[in-house]
């Protein structure tokens, strides 16, 4: 039986951002997939710059194709959350408007749920440029960020592998996710914890996505180094390490809620220490994450305890609306 998946697409002024032929090319190839059925639900983030009419106009004659506008621009998490109470099919997919996915992309991913069981899967991607060049044949190498696999819900909060591009989940994550905890910075991350604290999440080990890189990207792959960490946190360094701490929190009592247990709850009052303490107590949490998460690997433990005890304690996260 062909496998039925949602693919979810949230836009913002994709026209201004990446122009209409980066994503006509995102939407044709998601379209284009092979061995399942597709029914692409695309929501426009009130854009004010021919976005909406522009995907109405290409696309709305196509059955596959939902289209949908927020009334005002409710961000990025704001529009998954509602796209994620739209989804009915069996499986679903997150997609970005500046992608181009592998024809083969969410078969492979059905494939390995069915396989492992777990309930979500996600994939490596290919780091291109703006013309589809390689940058870097394998994202996770990229950014130092080994898979992660099973239930693994502090590999996952601590160094996220999975991309939103990249991930394809059961219903029942979705249906678990929301509403999103107050605090959460980004979805793939939450979605991973969702599925770490279920069946687990799985991974295919090739590149399905070619992701790419420009001057507009909502996130973007930074490599895995000093420079990196200064390029993501642009110039504001300690402010960048304190929202970081702040959403660590919020994804953490999210956890607690959906699984309350002791090692989550431990973790969530050493983040919420002061930084004196924290500072103090760092390579006790240092032995603790490279024991606890062994997936990610020691080098990501040790440098996760040094960012997070140099941070400044967090103020309260709010979500964004102008994403």
């Amino acid at each position: 039986m062909t496998p039925r998946i949602d693919v979810l697409l949230p836009v913002y002024r994709s026209l201004s951002a990446v122009g209409e032929e980066i994503v006509a090319k995102q939407i044709d190839s998601v379209l284009a997939q092979r061995g399942c059925e597709v029914r692409l639900l695309i929501l426009d983030n009130a854009s004010d710059d021919g976005t909406f009419e522009w995907l109405c106009g290409r696309y709305e004659a196509d059955a596959r194709v939902q289209i949908a506008r927020n009334e005002r621009n409710l961000g990025l998490l704001g529009s998954m959350e509602r796209l994620l109470a739209r989804v009915e099919a069996p499986y679903f997919a997150a997609a970005d408007h500046d992608d181009v996915w592998v024809e083969d992309k969410l078969a492979s991913a059905v494939a390995k749920l069915e396989a492992t069981g777990a309930d979500l899967v996600y994939s490596d991607l290919s780091v291109v440029d703006r013309e589809l060049r390689v940058i870097a044949a394998s994202s996770l190498v990229y950014t130092n960020c080994p898979p992660v696999v099973g239930r693994a819900p502090l590999d996952v909060l601590i160094k996220n592998p999975i991309h939103g591009c990249a991930l394809t989940a059961r219903r029942e994550v979705a249906s678990r996710a929301l509403p999103f905890p107050l605090g959460v910075r980004i979805h793939d991350r939450w979605l991973g914890l969702v599925a770490s604290t279920g069946r687990g999440i799985g991974y295919v080990n090739r590149s399905l996505v070619l992701y790419r890189q420009h001057d507009n990207n909502a996130t973007g792959d930074l490599p895995f180094t000093v420079a990196g960490l200064t390029r993501r946190s642009r110039g504001r360094f300690f402010r960048y390490l304190s929202e970081r701490l702040a959403a660590r929190v919020a994804y953490l009592r999210g956890w607690m809620s959906l699984d309350p247990n002791r090692e989550a709850s431990w973790l969530c009052r050493y983040y919420e220490l002061s930084r004196t303490a924290r500072l103090l107590l760092a390579p006790f949490y240092a032995l603790f994450v490279a024991f606890r998460a062994r997936q990610i690997g020691l080098r990501n433990a040790l440098a996760d305890a040094i960012l997070t005890s140099l941070a400044p304690s967090p103020e309260p996260f709010h979500h964004d609306a102008t994403s």
